[in-house]
């Protein structure tokens, strides 16, 4: 049974804030998120015609996106805590962990995968537990070890809220695929689709986070 002895803020709600984060913090969102996400497209769409080309702008893509994975937590710990990083600001302080964060990101897709591969409720349970880890290790400056063991402790009795977070985050995923198969527009419309929940789960995170009995500020 899912725990969900918290009241929190409903998952599907979390998305209005979220889109106006993405408007309070535009410049940001543009160059950390947006852009990197345009750019992969393109180079999809690159492939098709020139494949060697497409394989070019693809990876440059990715390593953008890799680059500014803990630039994109900076950015999504501060705003909901209704702070206004600039873009510079969010590089001069988001970088500096990107080692424990991408070092994260890589055990965690592995004890993920194990964990599935032996048996899919094991698997489950881990992606629940240290989903907001990388939060954490941003916003509390944690090491990897009690980010992972904090997320785990604070998740447990709002299992239900985070699990909706990520049902959220699921069902938009398949939403932008969907579009995505639309002529000319739709591989930006799967972009924004993708984008609209960016701050959804750095939101709950705040929440969670809370001592107990209180909400996001």
């Amino acid at each position: 049974m899912l725990n969900t002895e918290r009241e929190l803020t409903p998952s599907w709600s979390l998305v209005g804030p979220s889109v106006g984060l993405i408007k309070k913090h535009y410049e940001a969102v543009l160059i950390i998120a947006l852009l990197p996400a345009l750019l992969a497209e393109y180079g999809s769409l690159s492939y098709a015609k020139h494949h060697f080309i497409g394989i070019g702008i693809i990876a440059a893509a990715g390593l953008w996106r890799l680059i500014n994975t803990p630039v994109g937590y900076y950015l999504q710990t501060r705003a909901v805590k209704d702070k206004i990083p600039s873009l510079g600001e969010c590089y001069a302080k988001g970088l500096p962990f990107w080692f424990k964060v991408v070092g994260f990101e890589i055990f965690f897709a592995i004890i993920t995968v194990i964990g599935l591969i032996l048996l899919i409720v094991p698997g489950l349970i881990i992606f629940r537990r240290y989903y907001l880890s990388p939060y954490y290790i941003v916003g509390k400056n944690l090491s990897i070890a009690d980010a992972m063991r904090i997320a785990a402790e604070q998740t447990k009795p709002v299992s239900g809220w985070v699990w909706g977070t990520l049902g959220v985050s699921i069902v938009l995923t398949f939403l932008a695929i969907i579009v995505s198969a639309i002529r000319f527009v739709g591989p930006i419309l799967a972009v924004l689709v993708s984008l609209i929940y960016f701050f959804g789960p750095a939101l709950r995170w705040h929440e969670v986070s809370q001592p107990a009995g209180k909400k996001r500020e």
